[in-house]
This record gives structure tokens, C-alpha cells and sequence, in this order.
């Protein structure tokens, strides 16, 4: 696979008349680590869709080249893994449910008992994630997401819901099977959340 970048050009969105932001220009390149902090309120989320394809800016485009080769939109969603805590899961389904579902769409970095090893929640896996603690949901999302072998990595407000114990989880997941990918961190400025980033961009609010 050649190098793989995303330019965001004069971006602007607007809801009920009010801008949320306007013109935002961002150059990313291959395998960039960048933090894109901000208030509740800021639109972090909203970047979020827009970067990967699920709302449009009101004004301005996203582009995502492999080389120079522009990548249609179409197709974004086979480049990008994404966790955040308002996305769902099938909740009626176990851990191990869920990774042999997700198996016939997606690729991961490990197989499906590596998998299982690295959530480190043995004790329940046999359990429908309907019934996890929020913190336990989020996790699994952060699990997916970096474990995916898609080479780009939008997290929003990854350590929501998590306590110390898997903070210390999600910082070991991103050292080990993410830091050969290009990951975009949507913040309200937590360290934690964002400590491999070496490029910030502050969304004013």
C-alpha cells in the first residue's frame, strides 16, 4: 500500500445558521499522530463524521489520497477503524459473537484468539455486551478499532468511561498495534487520551 494522507480544505459546517467552525485547512500525512482538541460544544464529533464520510462540511472538501491517487468516498470506510462512545455495537451478541461476525467484513492485526486474549476481560466473554458497564462497552470499541487493520484511526474521546485500570489498557493497545497508523484524536485535552501525538490542532468554541 502506498502512503496514505487526508487534506481537509477550507471546512467549514453550519447548523441552524450558526457555524460551528469555518475554513479549517489540515494537512495529514502518512502515519501523522494529531490531536484535535476542544470544549463540549466545539464540534469535535461532527469533525469526526466529517473526516470519515458520514456528514458532508457546509462548505470546503476532505480528500484522502493513496500516493497521488485520490481515493473515492465511497470506499473511505475500507481505509478507517473508528471508536467513540456514542457508536453501537450488537449488543446481543458476545465478545466472541461479535469478533466472528465482524471477521466476515473486516481484517484485524491478530486472529480471533489473540483477540480474546487482548481484551483482558475473560471473565466475560460469555456474557452479552448489553449487559458491560459503559466503561466495559468502551472499551470493546477501543479493542476494534485499533486491533483493525485498517491504516487510519479516528478516536473520539477515547478514554471515556474508562477508569485507571484501562487507560493503562488503552495506552499499552496504542503502543503495541497502532503506531504504524495514521490516528486522529478528537479531545477535550486529557493526556491520556492523546500522549503519542506529536501534532495538535485546537478547535475554537
Amino acid at each position: 500500500m502506498r502512503p496514505l494522507s487526508i487534506k481537509l480544505y477550507q471546512v467549514s459546517k453550519k447548523f441552524n445558521r450558526q457555524y460551528l467552525y469555518k475554513d479549517i485547512t489540515i494537512d495529514i500525512a502518512f502515519q501523522d499522530k494529531l490531536a484535535v482538541t476542544g470544549n463540549n460544544g466545539s464540534g469535535k464529533s461532527t469533525l469526526l463524521k466529517i473526516m470519515s464520510g458520514h456528514t458532508s462540511p457546509t462548505d470546503g472538501s476532505v480528500e484522502y489520497y493513496e500516493g497521488h491517487q485520490k481515493i473515492e468516498k465511497q470506499i473511505w470506510h475500507q481505509y478507517i477503524s473508528i471508536a467513540a462512545p456514542y457508536m453501537n455495537t450488537i449488543e446481543e451478541f458476545t465478545t466472541t459473537e461479535l469478533v466472528s461476525h465482524l471477521l466476515v467484513f473486516r481484517k484485524f492485526q491478530v486472529d480471533y484468539f489473540q483477540m480474546q486474549e487482548l481484551l483482558e476481560l475473560q471473565n466475560h466473554t460469555n456474557k452479552p455486551i448489553k449487559y458491560f458497564s459503559s466503561g466495559m462497552k468502551q472499551r470493546v470499541r477501543l479493542w476494534l478499532a485499533i486491533l483493525d487493520a485498517a491504516p487510519i484511526l479516528l478516536l473520539d474521546e477515547p478514554c471515556s468511561n474508562l477508569d485507571a485500570k484501562s487507560v493503562k489498557w488503552y495506552e499499552k493497545m496504542i503502543q503495541q498495534f497502532a503506531m504504524n497508523k495514521t490516528i486522529i484524536v478528537f479531545t477535550n485535552s486529557q493526556p491520556s487520551e492523546y500522549f503519542f501525538c506529536s501534532k495538535t490542532f485546537a478547535l475554537s468554541q
